[in-house]
């Protein structure tokens, strides 16, 4: 088992979360990752992220994080900047399922959020954790993440129309940064 921790505080731009405290934990086991992330202490929401669909068997083979699958052709039409010659969408955030264990199941922004932080450890940290020392000792498993997070991060009264974005990129780029 290895034990990852970080504290941060939600600045101004963050909206209501100014001055709270964000606080992670992620627990690796051999069969299961869990995340626990919580505000100002408290935790309220638990999620089972389980990679799943077509393509799990395929991970040996990079693939981009969002985007088109194929690389963009440099032959592209003057007039049109967004031409691609190979039309290929691969959605990577449908190889996950999301299941509520403890929480409110109406709220349908946190299981996408969750398949987020799941897809950052898929392309991210299970590569980087594996390419450095001290990935060695830990347990890597990507197809396994139990989250217990406050959903309050996300239902917290918003100012402006990023605002859920905004905290996503942050609470992504702290998980990532506890890492480094």
């Amino acid at each position: 088992m290895s034990v990852f921790s970080k504290e941060a505080t939600f600045t101004e731009e963050h909206g209501s979360l100014n001055g709270s405290t964000l606080g992670i934990t992620a627990l690796h086991f051999t069969n299961d990752t869990i995340l626990q992330i919580r505000l100002n202490g408290e935790m309220d929401s638990t999620f089972k992220v389980v990679k799943r669909g077509i393509d799990t068997l395929g991970d040996h083979v990079s693939r981009p994080i969002a985007g088109f699958a194929s690389s963009r052709e440099e032959s592209i039409d003057q007039d049109d900047e967004f031409a691609f010659q190979d039309e290929q969408l691969k959605d990577n955030l449908a190889d996950f399922q999301v299941t509520i264990k403890l929480g409110d199941p109406n709220n349908h922004k946190i299981p996408v959020i969750c398949t987020q932080i799941a897809e950052l450890f898929s392309s991210v940290l299970v590569p980087l954790l594996r390419s450095t020392t001290v990935g060695n000792n830990t347990p890597l498993n990507a197809s396994n993440l139990t989250i217990t997070m406050s959903s309050k991060i996300f239902t917290e009264k918003q100012e402006g129309a990023n605002s859920d974005f905004g905290r996503l990129v942050f609470l992504l780029a702290q998980i990532k940064s506890m890492y480094e």
